[in-house]
């Protein structure tokens, strides 16, 4: 069996390209986009993934928490910011 790479998700590298195609860095507070997630967590994976985002603005991603994640961040935040997160996940595989 082939095993998976590890994937981390860092906050640092979400971001999107603006218009005139200059990437724009969008800046989250780690704590409160990781009590975000805590909150509305539907996994134990999550909860995990929650207090690592909390701890260290990043954490290692799998395919539960890539599924949570695109899924919380279309109800918590804008448009743009969801996208720019479910883009910086694609960009992870």
């Amino acid at each position: 069996m082939k095993k998976q790479h590890t994937r981390f998700f860092d906050l640092k590298e979400v971001g999107f390209n603006d218009l005139d195609g200059n990437f724009t860095a969008v800046n989250f507070d780690q704590k409160d986009f990781g009590n975000a997630l805590f909150k509305n967590a539907q996994s134990i994976e999550m909860d995990s993934f929650a207090k690592e985002i909390h701890t260290n603005g990043n954490g290692e991603l799998n395919d539960i928490v890539e599924a949570e994640l695109a899924q919380l961040v279309q109800g918590l935040y804008h448009h743009r910011v969801a996208q720019a997160v479910i883009e910086t996940i694609k960009k992870i595989k």
